[in-house]
């Protein structure tokens, strides 16, 4: 009997001990699970909020700089003031500095969010974009519609109007007003293409480290921090100056470029010095083709200068055709026997790189297209020349025309006398 009791109470300890330690694991995994559980339920509901603002950002960008009057968007979030608001936080600023002084201020616009607050962390979509924030910085989550490409900066702002509370199950996205233009627009130093100046965009903003990482990496321009103030600033140059026209025609392109006179007209290309004076006393016999591709001449086709090729075949195909200077080509030559060329022949042509010109020309195309004087003038009809007239006089102003052709017998002349004129002729030349 006294031998056996030792052995139950060993055993009835044990079995204590054991449920005991037990409990205690079980409350430990309950505590931290819990835990788990908040931070779990805190990422996701933050998850979902970006999801929901990035889904209003697209329906902004409809209402403000799209055609749509209005929208509803649902965000699915559940809060009062405290979760959901409209503030009337950040502004820009896009200012251009000319290089022979002077700045000109193109925009100065107050931004408003609306902004979702959970904790430490706020989730905004502010300027076109949507942002957040917490302790740790701020990133970018949808970018805002900025955009740089060949040298053009496009830059629609969508604002957020108001400072209250708002129903995060339900918004209706109404225009307040108008889109206003404010640049290009018909105004001293608000035209296209800039030369000579900087553009400079400023953002102030709770969010101004992503502006900038996103300005950093989208645009390529320098970027300036100011923490103090929570600015950033980008800052493009333009090119310091237009090509400089060297050539009577060039071209870049592979391509084999034909020059063709028909039936008994005589084409040519000739060339004049502006700087000394009009065509009709600088007149000269030096206007310089040159081309990257091959060239062909057809029919009375007359170069009055120099034709230079990088490569390919030039072709003379008619007797009437003729080169008043030199024929250098980097290819082969295939010459009609009647074609006079007036100075050497030789197989040392080359072309040096030309300076690309096609941002320049998208950008007057684009600016002249939204601001011209067409209208002041009954030589267009639209964007076209008035189909009753064979005759068409075009004076000082910006015109822009879909594309131009003249037949035989029609003219068009541009007079300069009252100033200057820009023809921008966004398709095909037919002359």
């Amino acid at each position: 009997m006294s031998d056996s009791s030792p052995r139950a109470q060993s055993e009835t300890l044990g079995v204590v001990l054991l449920l005991g330690l037990t409990i205690a694991g079980t409350g430990l995994i309950v505590a931290y699970g819990s835990t788990s559980l908040d931070d779990s339920k805190r990422a996701t509901e933050l998850d979902s909020a970006a999801n929901a603002m990035a889904q209003l950002d697209s329906k902004a960008s409809l209402v403000g700089i799209g055609e749509a009057d209005a929208q509803e968007v649902s965000l699915g979030i559940d809060g009062d003031e405290e979760t959901i608001r409209r503030t009337k936080s950040g502004w820009m600023r896009v200012e251009v500095n000319l290089t022979n002084g002077g700045t000109v201020e193109v925009m100065d616009q107050s931004l408003g969010a609306v902004v979702y607050e959970r904790g430490e962390t706020t989730i905004a979509y502010q300027g076109g974009g949507v942002w957040r924030a917490s302790d740790s910085g701020a990133t970018m989550v949808s970018p805002p519609e900025v955009h740089y490409r060949d040298t053009t900066l496009t830059l629609p702002l969508v604002v957020v109007h108001g400072e209250d509370a708002l129903d995060g199950d339900h918004l209706e996205l109404t225009k307040n007003g108008s889109a206003a233009p404010k640049f290009p627009v018909a105004a001293a130093n608000r035209r296209n293409p800039l030369a000579d100046a900087t553009v400079n965009v400023t953002v102030k903003s709770a969010y101004y480290r992503a502006w900038g990482r996103f300005f950093e990496q989208r645009t390529g321009g320098s970027v300036e921090y100011d923490h103090a103030a929570e600015t950033v600033t980008l800052t493009l140059v333009t090119p310091t100056k237009a090509p400089t026209i060297s050539h009577a025609l060039a071209a870049t392109s592979s391509e084999q470029l034909v020059i063709a006179g028909g039936g008994s007209t005589a084409s040519f290309t000739d060339s004049y010095n502006s700087t000394d004076g009009p065509y009709a006393d600088t007149e000269g016999q030096n206007g310089t083709i040159s081309t990257v591709g091959g060239a062909k001449l057809t029919g009375k086709a007359n170069v009055r200068g120099d034709l230079v090729t990088g490569g390919g075949v030039v072709k003379v195909k008619s007797g009437n055709s003729k080169i008043t200077g030199n024929l250098s080509y980097g290819g082969t030559k295939s010459l009609h026997k009647h074609a006079a060329v007036g100075g050497w022949v030789a197989d040392n042509g080359s072309i040096a790189e030309i300076d690309p010109v096609t941002s320049m020309v998208n950008s007057e195309v684009r600016s002249t297209a939204a601001t011209n004087d067409n209208d002041e003038t009954s030589a267009i009809q639209g964007t076209r020349l008035d189909p009753d007239a064979s005759s068409w006089t075009l004076t000082n102003g910006e015109y822009y025309l879909d594309e131009l052709s003249l037949n035989g017998g029609e003219e068009l002349v541009v007079d300069l006398g009252n100033g200057s004129v820009d023809l921008v002729v966004d398709d095909d030349i037919a002359v």
